[in-house]
């Protein structure tokens, strides 16, 4: 059994690791710690539908390891997280390098950042 993000709380119910009110309970207190208030710093999300993407993190996430790739949704679909202004500089990178599509995701916590 195998899940990614809030799937691996449904994976470890359904392999009978932890039952569903626990995994109920994490994710609760997960969100709860994922919520802005609790954050260090402004984070932010982009979706990119360029696979040279994971390229371009390299180079942005590498040397300052302030954003990184989160997830490959497909091979022409990654998504990144780090620091608000490295996304917004990854973005810009994305735009110059061709990318059909690069823009921030709208999403109110870090559950795939680091």
């Amino acid at each position: 059994m195998a899940g990614h993000s809030l799937g691996e709380y449904s994976a470890l119910v359904c392999a009978d690791v932890i039952d569903f009110q626990d995994a109920v309970n994490i994710v609760h207190h997960v969100g709860i710690l994922c919520s802005p208030p609790c954050l260090p710093e402004k984070v932010k999300w982009q979706q990119s539908l360029a696979w040279k993407t994971i390229k371009l993190m390299r180079y942005v996430g590498g040397r300052r390891r302030s954003s990184f790739c989160s997830n490959i949704n497909s091979p022409g679909q990654t998504v990144i997280a780090g620091k608000a202004s490295a996304v917004d500089k990854a973005i810009e990178l994305c735009k110059e390098a061709g990318a059909k599509r690069a823009l921030p995701l709208k999403v109110s916590v870090p559950s795939t950042a680091r």
